[in-house]
């Protein structure tokens, strides 16, 4: 096999392979990928018998959209794998022992709140990272996936995106209150212990940068404004319209996929 696709290497290219197959149908199908400097410059098929024009485009379809959903998966968890959330639980008990009078209360109460959601929705994002990596390292093992694999892993796309979503918006919703409460406890910090307000004050500064905001902002505009109005809670990560919404994005990808990998297809 590999002497097949090797013909069709061009000088300068590396070939290489996804590791697995997509099989339908009794059907085998492979996929060469031609990298030069970093990037995908040239696709080829092969199958033991002669590919249809629908079979190469539902080849493609399958296997470039699992190729890109599992490097985005693997970015993002990157990313979100890198922040500490030690800091946050401490802080999230601590701000419950400062709250004193009835107004305080009631701003521990919702920055508890906040925190809960981040922390959820960071851990469910996670869990479902880890059966992403579980999928991909099952089908290495097998050498091949299936229609149900792609439809599994677009289910633990749409779960991710509606995670995310909630999770950088509930930030945004958020930031002007986290810092009207940092103000309020650096005037109130001789009520505190050292370590508390030290504890209370770092968690805050972190959630509570312009920088932050700024990534938070930029993170949003990537998504349909149109559900902007939903309350970001943990229970609207199961919204309809906001799941289905993802639902569309992603089978405009595929198409995507589809129409850039054919203009590179070389059989």
């Amino acid at each position: 096999m590999k002497e097949f696709f090797e013909q069709y290497r061009r000088p300068g290219e590396e070939y290489q392979s996804p590791g697995y197959a997509f099989k339908n149908e009794g059907k085998i199908y492979h996929m060469g990928i031609y990298v030069k400097n970093g990037e995908g410059v040239g696709y080829a098929l092969y199958a033991d018998s002669p590919l249809s024009e629908e079979e190469k485009l539902k080849a493609i379809k399958y296997i470039g959209g699992m190729l890109v959903s599992f490097t985005r998966v693997k970015r993002t968890f990157e990313k979100q794998a890198r922040v500490e959330t030690s800091y946050m639980k401490r802080a999230k008990k601590a701000i419950r022992k400062w709250a004193v009078t009835d107004g305080e209360k009631k701003m521990a109460a919702r920055y508890e709140e906040f925190f809960e959601v981040i922390l959820s929705a960071r851990q469910r994002f996670l869990d479902d990272c880890k059966k992403v990596s579980k999928l991909q390292q099952g089908m290495f093992e097998q050498g091949y996936f299936e229609i149900k694999d792609k439809e599994y892993l677009d289910a633990l796309l749409l779960d991710i995106d509606a995670t995310l979503y909630i999770l950088i918006k509930r930030q945004y919703d958020d930031f002007e209150e986290n810092k009207a409460l940092l103000k309020y406890i650096e005037n109130k910090r001789n009520r505190l212990g050292f370590f508390k307000y030290r504890l209370l004050k770092t968690n805050l500064s972190m959630s509570t940068l312009d920088e932050m905001y700024e990534n938070i902002q930029e993170s949003l505009s990537t998504f349909d404004s149109k559900y902007s109005h939903l309350p970001s809670v943990l229970a609207n990560i199961e919204h309809e319209g906001l799941r289905s919404n993802f639902a569309r994005t992603l089978v405009k990808r595929d198409k995507e996929i589809v129409r850039q990998t054919i203009e590179k297809l070389r059989n």
